[in-house]
Formats: structure tokens, C-alpha cells, sequence
């Protein structure tokens, strides 16, 4: 069976990334700007990959730890590294480290609350592919993402925070994305969709006709999170962003197939550690815009390149930083080994 590499992902996940940093800084500047509906693109990604990547033979275990170790050393450092500029308490430190699932304003690292709601969605997907047939978890997935999608409508709870038991609005954002990525895989294999809805013989018009989809999705998702004139609601951002998505599966346009490349694997890496320790270069610039505010205003087209920039760099060398110590505790182990071995 041949395998299918979705290394474009990476793409789609490094632009929403630098989106969901500017969400987060240039609302400080007074600009408008909702690219918080970002995250739901790290959903979809999320439930479509634990369908494709599910290994029947792992228990939920080793999944768990597998999935924490791959978070928890850049958490433990966002943490540290934010004690200077945060008031704190062992409460909120605690329920980021054990990844309880409450709401956002409980939390210490408050970004991470989309990592709270990956973690144990992740779990009880994986559960649920482990224990029931295939149709039973679509039906279950199915309803999920109506009951959630549903509630945030009626209620227009997209992006508040009211306490709703242990759940909040984020815990629907995920259940409603990740179900959908995952029945974007199961229900809606990519050889059976057309999206040109007719039959075009020649392979290069064809080519076109996706990659106009692509860019045109594309433009429109990100451009309604920064202009106000295109917004009309978090459906409107959602939809072309699961639009975009299935394009980006489906690889038939120039922008999906030049960007499904092994480098996008290798910038991948950067990814979590990027979104995870944000905080910190953004708390520190918070602190800055009480003194110095009209100043980035009035030349905000330096300081916004420039805080992404520090932001992406804080993060690549934490990456570094983590895989450095991780070589070392391995090296220690290995040499303890073969010192037993050799007594």
C-alpha cells in the first residue's frame, strides 16, 4: 500500500501559526484583527491525522505519553520563562502541567488552552477507534460536531469563555474541528470529489481550476481575520478554512503539490514549541507598550514583522534547547548501560 505524505499541512499550519501570534500582539496595539479563529485549522489537521496515523496495535498509554512528551518540555518553559511577568498561583501552574480540563482564564499559560482540548480529544478519539467499528465512530463523531456547532451558534459562544461544568467554548471549537477532520477522512475519501463538478480532460486546466480554489481560499480565510469589512461571523471563517483544508488534501493545485515537500517536514519541527512559548516574548512586549505605545503604533509596519520575527526565534531556540538536553539525558543513559554491562 502506497503511502500518502501530507507535508503541505506544515504549510497551512506555519501561516495560521504567525496569525494566531498576531492575534495575539496587534489587538494589544489597538488594531482589529479575530485570527483566534485560526486554531480551528489545527483541529481540522488534528482529527484527520489521528484517523490516517491510528495504530491499532498502541495502547492509550504509550499514546498519551507519546503525545505529552512531545508538548510538556516546551510547556514547563513557557511557564518558567512567563513567572516574571504574570501573577501566579500553584492552582493555575497546576492545571497547566496536568492539562486539567477547564476553562482558559485558569490557566497560568493561557494560550495553552488549545493544548488542553488537543490532548484529550486526541485521547478519546483514539479510545473510541480503539474499542468501536468504524461506522458506530462516525455516527458518535457526527452528532458531536452537530450538538457543538449547534450550542456555539444559538448561544454565539465562539469565543467566550463561560464555565459550562468542566467544559467551555474551546472544548466545542475542538470537538466540532477535530470531528470534522476525522470525517473528512473517513466519509469523504479525496478520489471521490471534484470540485470543478464536471469531468475536464486537459490535466492543466484542470491544475488551474484548483489552484485558483486554493489561493482564493486561502486569501479569503486569512483576509476575513483581519478585515473587519469581510468578516460576518466565525462560521464564515470556519467553512472556507475546512474548505481550504480538504484542497490541501486532495494536492491537485500547484500551491497544494509545491508545498507537499520535505522541507515543510523539517520546518514542522518548529511548530508547537512556536505557538507554546509565544507568550513569553508577548508578555514582555506587553509590559514595553505601557510606556512606549503611540510609539510601535506609529510604526507598527517595524514593530509587527519584528515581534513575529522574536517570537518564531524564541521558539526555534527553545526547540534546540530541549533536543540538546533530551541527546544529553540519552547519552548519560546509554553510557549507564554499558557500564553495568561491562561489570
Amino acid at each position: 500500500m502506497k503511502t500518502t505524505y501530507y507535508y503541505n499541512f506544515n504549510f497551512l499550519k506555519i501561516i495560521f501559526t504567525i496569525i494566531v501570534i498576531l492575534y495575539h500582539f496587534i489587538r494589544q496595539l489597538g488594531f482589529w484583527c479575530e485570527g483566534g479563529y485560526a486554531i480551528e485549522l489545527f483541529f481540522l489537521i488534528s482529527g484527520f491525522l489521528c484517523a490516517t496515523t491510528f495504530n491499532k496495535k498502541l495502547n492509550i498509554i504509550d499514546f498519551a505519553k507519546k503525545k505529552i512528551i512531545s508538548f510538556m518540555p516546551f510547556l514547563i518553559i513557557a511557564i518558567l520563562t512567563l513567572i516574571p511577568f504574570k501573577n501566579y498561583s500553584a492552582k493555575t501552574i497546576l492545571n497547566n502541567i496536568f492539562l486539567t480540563p477547564i476553562w482558559h482564564h485558569d490557566l497560568f499559560v493561557n494560550i495553552a488552552w488549545y493544548i488542553n482540548v488537543w490532548f484529550w480529544l486526541s485521547l478519546c478519539l483514539f479510545s473510541l477507534m480503539k474499542t468501536l467499528k468504524k461506522e458506530q465512530i462516525n455516527l458518535i463523531v457526527g452528532i458531536s460536531c452537530f450538538i457543538s456547532l449547534c450550542y456555539m451558534l444559538t448561544y454565539n459562544r465562539w469565543l467566550t469563555w463561560e464555565k459550562i461544568n468542566f467544559l467551555n467554548a474551546g472544548y466545542f471549537r475542538g470537538i466540532l474541528s477535530m470531528g470534522v477532520g476525522y470525517l473528512l477522512f473517513n466519509m469523504l475519501p479525496p478520489s471521490n470529489f471534484n470540485i470543478t463538478c464536471c469531468k475536464i480532460k486537459n490535466l492543466l486546466i484542470n491544475k488551474l481550476f484548483y489552484t485558483g480554489y486554493e489561493c482564493f481560499f486561502l486569501g479569503y480565510t486569512v483576509c476575513c481575520m483581519f478585515f473587519k469589512d469581510l468578516y460576518i461571523s466565525p462560521l464564515f471563517v470556519f467553512i472556507p478554512s475546512t474548505i481550504l483544508f480538504y484542497l490541501f488534501i486532495q494536492k491537485k493545485g500547484y500551491l497544494s503539490q509545491a508545498t507537499n515537500h520535505p522541507f515543510f517536514l523539517k520546518l514542522g519541527k518548529f511548530i508547537l514549541p512556536i505557538y507554546v512559548l509565544q507568550q513569553t516574548p508577548l508578555a514582555l512586549f506587553s509590559h514595553t507598550l505601557t510606556n512606549y505605545k503611540d510609539t510601535l503604533i506609529t510604526y507598527s509596519y517595524i514593530t509587527i514583522p519584528t515581534v513575529v520575527f522574536i517570537v518564531i526565534a524564541w521558539g526555534i531556540a527553545n526547540y534546540y534547547l530541549v533536543q540538546t538536553i533530551s541527546k544529553f539525558f540519552l547519552y548519560l543513559q546509554k553510557k549507564h548501560l554499558n557500564k553495568e554491562q561491562n561489570q
